[in-house]
């Protein structure tokens, strides 16, 4: 586990999943499983200088170290070849993840909220 700036704890489990938890009011953030087994180790690392490559970009990653990780596409992996893995995270990531689940809902309230007759001339 590793607590970034107070605000999200980061849980690695044997299952080679992370969860991410808002410590404000312990609610879960999301949950991802790109590691094939156990994630062994989490670290937060704070960069130095001007590194930030985007508008509201962090200067820290969080590491995750874990065996194997899985593709995007991949269902089921070779448990036979597997090697030490390294997950470099955006430590935004948390925040990205809420913006847009708030967008999200945003555009389901407005679609309920447009006329359909309306909707259907926009398309």
């Amino acid at each position: 586990m590793v607590l970034h700036d107070f605000k999200t704890l980061w849980i690695g489990t044997g299952g080679g999943q992370i969860v991410l938890v808002d410590v404000n009011n312990w609610t879960p953030i999301i949950r991802t499983h790109r590691h094939t087994a156990s994630i062994r180790c989490l670290l937060a690392v704070k960069l130095r200088g001007t590194v930030k490559y985007g508008p509201s970009s962090s200067t820290s990653v969080i590491l995750s170290g874990g065996l194997g990780f899985r593709k995007k596409s991949e269902l089921d992996t070779d448990r036979e070849n597997q090697y030490g893995c390294l997950g470099v995270w955006d430590a935004d990531f948390p925040q990205m993840v809420k913006q847009m689940s708030d967008w999200a809902k945003k555009r389901k309230d407005l679609c309920q909220t447009t006329p359909r007759h309306t909707r259907s001339i926009a398309l």
